[in-house]
Protein backbone atom coordinates (compact mmCIF):
# COMPACT_ATOMS: atom_id res chain seq x y z
CA UNK A 1 0.00 0.00 0.00
CA UNK A 2 1.37 3.50 -0.61
CA UNK A 3 -0.85 6.52 0.52
CA UNK A 4 -0.48 9.15 -2.43
CA UNK A 5 -2.96 11.49 -4.19
CA UNK A 6 -4.65 9.82 -7.70
CA UNK A 7 -3.02 12.35 -9.99
CA UNK A 8 0.36 10.99 -9.14
CA UNK A 9 -0.13 8.19 -10.28
CA UNK A 10 2.02 8.60 -13.62
CA UNK A 11 4.91 9.45 -11.19
CA UNK A 12 4.47 6.24 -8.72
CA UNK A 13 4.15 3.89 -11.76
CA UNK A 14 7.34 5.44 -13.16
CA UNK A 15 9.33 4.77 -10.60
CA UNK A 16 7.78 1.03 -9.90
CA UNK A 17 9.13 0.30 -13.37
CA UNK A 18 12.11 1.89 -12.93
CA UNK A 19 12.82 -0.59 -10.32
CA UNK A 20 11.49 -3.66 -12.35
CA UNK A 21 13.23 -5.72 -15.14
CA UNK A 22 11.47 -6.05 -18.41
CA UNK A 23 9.59 -9.35 -17.43
CA UNK A 24 9.04 -8.08 -13.76
CA UNK A 25 4.65 -8.47 -13.56
CA UNK A 26 3.28 -4.81 -11.99
CA UNK A 27 -0.52 -4.00 -10.99
CA UNK A 28 -0.72 -0.45 -9.38
CA UNK A 29 -4.32 0.02 -8.29
CA UNK A 30 -6.29 2.91 -7.05
CA UNK A 31 -8.66 2.47 -4.01
CA UNK A 32 -10.34 5.39 -2.01
CA UNK A 33 -10.72 4.54 1.77
CA UNK A 34 -13.98 5.99 3.65
CA UNK A 35 -11.80 5.99 6.95
CA UNK A 36 -8.07 6.06 6.08
CA UNK A 37 -5.77 8.86 4.49
CA UNK A 38 -8.30 11.39 4.83
CA UNK A 39 -5.67 14.32 4.54
CA UNK A 40 -5.31 12.98 0.65
CA UNK A 41 -9.22 12.26 0.37
CA UNK A 42 -8.65 8.77 1.19
CA UNK A 43 -6.89 8.38 -1.91
CA UNK A 44 -4.30 5.16 -1.71
CA UNK A 45 -2.80 2.50 -4.34
CA UNK A 46 -2.53 -1.08 -4.00
CA UNK A 47 0.01 -2.88 -5.49
CA UNK A 48 1.37 -6.10 -6.51
CA UNK A 49 4.93 -6.84 -7.89
CA UNK A 50 7.54 -9.03 -8.36
CA UNK A 51 9.93 -7.74 -6.53
CA UNK A 52 12.92 -9.77 -4.38
CA UNK A 53 13.38 -8.45 -0.76
CA UNK A 54 16.28 -6.36 -1.79
CA UNK A 55 14.55 -4.59 -4.16
CA UNK A 56 11.64 -3.54 -1.92
CA UNK A 57 14.00 -2.34 0.77
CA UNK A 58 16.44 -0.02 -1.94
CA UNK A 59 12.91 1.15 -3.19
CA UNK A 60 10.86 2.07 -0.05
CA UNK A 61 14.42 3.91 0.72
CA UNK A 62 15.36 5.99 -1.84
CA UNK A 63 11.80 6.62 -3.49
CA UNK A 64 8.91 5.95 -0.88
CA UNK A 65 11.32 7.35 2.53
CA UNK A 66 13.86 10.02 0.68
CA UNK A 67 12.07 11.27 -2.95
CA UNK A 68 8.18 11.33 -1.46
CA UNK A 69 8.71 11.97 2.11
CA UNK A 70 5.96 8.88 3.26
CA UNK A 71 5.62 7.58 6.97
CA UNK A 72 6.28 3.49 7.61
CA UNK A 73 4.91 3.62 10.91
CA UNK A 74 1.77 5.79 12.51
CA UNK A 75 2.90 8.79 14.44
CA UNK A 76 1.11 11.35 16.23
CA UNK A 77 -2.47 9.94 15.06
CA UNK A 78 -1.81 10.27 11.29
CA UNK A 79 -1.66 6.12 9.47
CA UNK A 80 1.28 5.12 8.19
CA UNK A 81 1.68 5.65 4.09
CA UNK A 82 2.81 3.04 2.95
CA UNK A 83 3.22 -0.75 3.99
CA UNK A 84 3.73 -4.46 2.83
CA UNK A 85 2.67 -7.69 3.10
CA UNK A 86 5.99 -10.07 3.89
CA UNK A 87 4.37 -13.33 3.10
CA UNK A 88 1.74 -14.01 0.47
CA UNK A 89 0.17 -17.29 0.64
CA UNK A 90 -2.05 -16.94 -1.99
CA UNK A 91 -1.08 -15.44 -5.11
CA UNK A 92 -4.64 -15.20 -6.80
CA UNK A 93 -6.35 -14.32 -3.46
CA UNK A 94 -3.34 -11.30 -3.41
CA UNK A 95 -4.02 -10.11 -6.80
CA UNK A 96 -7.87 -9.88 -6.19
CA UNK A 97 -7.05 -8.06 -3.13
CA UNK A 98 -5.08 -5.61 -5.13
CA UNK A 99 -7.95 -4.96 -8.47
CA UNK A 100 -11.23 -5.12 -6.57
CA UNK A 101 -12.08 -2.06 -7.77
CA UNK A 102 -10.86 -2.92 -10.78
CA UNK A 103 -9.06 0.61 -11.76
CA UNK A 104 -5.73 -0.52 -12.44
CA UNK A 105 -2.22 -0.26 -14.42
CA UNK A 106 -0.60 -3.52 -15.20
CA UNK A 107 2.56 -5.00 -17.16
CA UNK A 108 4.16 -8.24 -17.95
CA UNK A 109 0.23 -10.15 -16.40
CA UNK A 110 -2.41 -11.37 -19.07
CA UNK A 111 -5.54 -8.98 -19.24
CA UNK A 112 -7.68 -12.04 -19.72
CA UNK A 113 -6.37 -13.65 -16.50
CA UNK A 114 -7.03 -10.62 -14.66
CA UNK A 115 -10.35 -10.04 -15.63
CA UNK A 116 -10.86 -14.03 -14.88
CA UNK A 117 -9.67 -13.07 -11.14
CA UNK A 118 -11.71 -10.12 -10.80
CA UNK A 119 -15.17 -11.57 -11.85
CA UNK A 120 -14.75 -14.98 -10.34
CA UNK A 121 -12.11 -14.78 -7.31
CA UNK A 122 -14.76 -13.73 -4.39
CA UNK A 123 -13.42 -11.09 -2.28
CA UNK A 124 -15.33 -9.31 0.69
CA UNK A 125 -15.09 -6.18 -0.62
CA UNK A 126 -16.65 -4.27 2.15
CA UNK A 127 -13.90 -2.75 4.73
CA UNK A 128 -14.47 -3.94 8.56
CA UNK A 129 -15.30 -0.62 9.75
CA UNK A 130 -17.83 -0.19 6.91
CA UNK A 131 -19.24 -3.73 8.36
CA UNK A 132 -19.69 -2.49 12.20
CA UNK A 133 -21.44 0.53 11.05
CA UNK A 134 -23.95 -1.11 9.08
CA UNK A 135 -24.09 -3.70 11.86
CA UNK A 136 -24.68 -0.77 14.48
CA UNK A 137 -27.47 0.90 12.92
CA UNK A 138 -29.25 -2.68 12.30
CA UNK A 139 -29.21 -2.56 16.30
CA UNK A 140 -30.58 0.66 16.47
CA UNK A 141 -33.30 -0.14 14.28
CA UNK A 142 -33.81 -3.59 16.07
CA UNK A 143 -33.39 -2.44 19.52
CA UNK A 144 -37.09 -3.49 20.76
CA UNK A 145 -36.07 -6.76 20.51
CA UNK A 146 -33.59 -6.45 22.97
CA UNK A 147 -33.57 -3.10 25.21
CA UNK A 148 -36.87 -2.15 27.37
CA UNK A 149 -37.63 1.20 28.17
CA UNK A 150 -35.76 1.57 31.76
CA UNK A 151 -38.11 4.18 33.21
CA UNK A 152 -40.35 1.13 32.80
CA UNK A 153 -38.52 -1.56 33.74
CA UNK A 154 -39.61 -3.88 36.44
CA UNK A 155 -36.34 -5.99 35.33
CA UNK A 156 -33.20 -5.56 34.35
CA UNK A 157 -33.73 -3.28 30.90
CA UNK A 158 -31.19 -5.31 28.76
CA UNK A 159 -31.40 -8.69 27.39
CA UNK A 160 -27.67 -9.37 26.77
CA UNK A 161 -28.78 -12.69 25.05
CA UNK A 162 -31.09 -11.46 22.86
CA UNK A 163 -28.78 -8.21 21.59
CA UNK A 164 -26.07 -10.81 20.82
CA UNK A 165 -28.35 -13.41 18.81
CA UNK A 166 -29.67 -10.29 16.79
CA UNK A 167 -25.51 -9.57 16.21
CA UNK A 168 -25.10 -13.50 15.01
CA UNK A 169 -28.51 -13.30 12.91
CA UNK A 170 -26.81 -10.78 11.04
CA UNK A 171 -23.89 -11.80 10.57
CA UNK A 172 -25.09 -15.03 9.05
CA UNK A 173 -27.51 -13.63 6.87
CA UNK A 174 -25.26 -10.71 5.39
CA UNK A 175 -20.95 -12.67 5.67
CA UNK A 176 -19.70 -15.73 4.40
CA UNK A 177 -17.67 -15.79 7.04
CA UNK A 178 -18.15 -17.46 10.69
CA UNK A 179 -18.18 -14.75 13.78
CA UNK A 180 -16.19 -16.12 17.25
CA UNK A 181 -17.35 -14.97 20.62
CA UNK A 182 -14.30 -11.98 21.35
CA UNK A 183 -16.01 -10.60 18.05
CA UNK A 184 -19.69 -10.69 19.03
CA UNK A 185 -18.65 -9.25 22.72
CA UNK A 186 -16.79 -6.59 21.18
CA UNK A 187 -20.28 -5.67 18.64
CA UNK A 188 -22.16 -5.83 22.42
CA UNK A 189 -19.89 -3.50 24.29
CA UNK A 190 -19.32 -1.46 21.15
CA UNK A 191 -23.49 -0.79 20.86
CA UNK A 192 -24.03 -0.53 24.67
CA UNK A 193 -20.79 2.36 24.88
CA UNK A 194 -20.75 4.24 22.09
CA UNK A 195 -24.44 3.77 20.37
CA UNK A 196 -27.05 2.81 22.80
CA UNK A 197 -29.46 6.17 23.22
CA UNK A 198 -29.83 4.74 26.60
CA UNK A 199 -26.90 3.76 27.52
CA UNK A 200 -26.36 6.99 30.29
CA UNK A 201 -29.66 5.75 32.27
CA UNK A 202 -28.91 4.83 35.51
CA UNK A 203 -29.99 1.33 35.36
CA UNK A 204 -28.44 0.84 31.98
CA UNK A 205 -25.25 1.88 33.08
CA UNK A 206 -25.11 -1.45 36.06
CA UNK A 207 -26.14 -3.41 33.50
CA UNK A 208 -23.00 -2.73 31.07
CA UNK A 209 -20.80 -2.58 33.64
CA UNK A 210 -22.00 -5.57 34.62
CA UNK A 211 -21.33 -7.41 31.44
CA UNK A 212 -18.22 -5.65 31.46
CA UNK A 213 -17.18 -7.41 34.12
CA UNK A 214 -18.52 -10.86 33.92
CA UNK A 215 -19.08 -10.95 30.29
CA UNK A 216 -22.66 -12.52 29.27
Amino acid sequence: MVALPHIQDHILWSHLCNYSTDTTPIIMAKETSKKSHQDISGQHYHIYIGWEDKTWEAFKKTILMKKLLLRGQAKDGLARQYGRVTKIKDETKMIAYTIKCNDYKYKNLDKQYLDHIYENESFEKEDKLDYQETLMKHLLATRDKFITIPEHATETPLKVYLLAEEILEHHMETREKPICKTKILYYISYYLQCVEPDRHNKKMKENILSIILRGI
